[in-house]
């Protein structure tokens, strides 16, 4: 890549600042998204997802997630979700005809998901994982990139995976955001998105979107979702406050259920559009096509 977008130029005051037990967030000299450095270790990481991490992410509008891959995609086919939880967003493929097959290392959540009707494999997508499930249509991975420490390996591993032509979606949380940085400055917040020891990648989604496509794929969707710190900056402070929280979120769901039910689910898209290309809205969302 010859430049990095607009996300790296409101994450520039992050670049080295000091962490817990001696790390710093260091901004990739590629693709400008921020890394916890130095990194740790492949057995530190198996413990502490062996023993402490409780907290799957599903993502939000999971039958809208289905329907921006189902527009890039030109038919239903076998779909692969890269750390699939209970199987929430591959469900929503299932109603609409595609084989649904997901990875997951936690056996309570790959349970759930096989009562669901999806196949799973349990443990994370190795190379030799890999080459035993195939060729795909589709493949989806939601909150993965953030966790990983390397992350480039893993489009690397996922890439001759998907046919061509086939979609790559990618959404991570949109991180060191203008919104986020307007609540710190208004409520005297510290940085609350900075999660240790999981989340090692912290990207925006012009990051996002520069890493996919340096890695072979052709970008064909930046988007976001709801502006949910937008709330901070009117007053409602759910950092640490889990009921406000929850109050947040619920509000959220209602104004998109209300476009919805208004029959306006193409304005909703436009404006989550307009957002993403403003970096304003919670996740970072990018689809991209396989180049050959």
């Amino acid at each position: 890549m010859d430049h990095v977008g607009d996300g790296v130029a409101m994450n520039m005051r992050w670049d080295g600042l000091e962490l817990p037990d001696g790390k710093r967030l260091i901004r990739d000299t590629r693709f400008g998204f921020l890394k916890v450095m130095p990194r740790p270790s492949a057995e530190e990481i198996a413990s502490y997802y062996a023993t402490a991490y409780q907290n799957p992410c599903t993502p939000h509008d999971p039958e809208g997630r289905a329907e921006m891959v189902c527009e890039l995609a030109p038919q239903s086919g076998r779909i692969l979700d890269v750390g699939c939880g209970t199987g929430d967003l591959l469900a929503a493929f299932l109603r609409r005809g595609w084989e649904a097959v997901g990875v997951e290392p936690g056996r309570q959540y790959a349970e759930q998901a096989r009562k669901r009707g999806i196949t799973v494999v349990e443990g994370d997508l190795t190379t030799d994982v890999a080459a035993s499930l195939g060729t795909f249509d589709a493949i989806l991975l939601a909150h993965v990139l953030e966790h990983l420490s390397d992350p480039g390996n893993m489009l690397e591993v996922l890439r001759p995976m998907l046919r061509p032509g086939g979609v790559l979606y990618c959404e991570t949380p949109n991180d060191f955001n203008p919104l986020q940085e307007v609540a710190v400055a208004m409520q005297g917040l510290p940085p609350w998105w900075i999660v240790l020891p999981d989340h090692l990648n912290y990207f925006s989604i012009s990051t996002l979107s520069d890493f996919v496509a340096g890695h072979g794929f052709e970008v064909r969707v930046r988007t976001t979702d709801f502006p949910v710190e937008i709330f901070l900056i009117w007053g409602d402070v759910y950092v640490g406050n889990p009921p406000a929280g929850r109050e947040m979120h619920a509000r959220r769901c209602r104004f998109e259920e209300g476009m919805r039910k208004a029959g306006q689910e193409k304005l909703l898209r436009r404006i989550y559009d307009k957002l993403g290309d403003l970096e304003v809205g919670r996740e970072a969302i990018v689809c991209g096509v396989r180049r050959d």
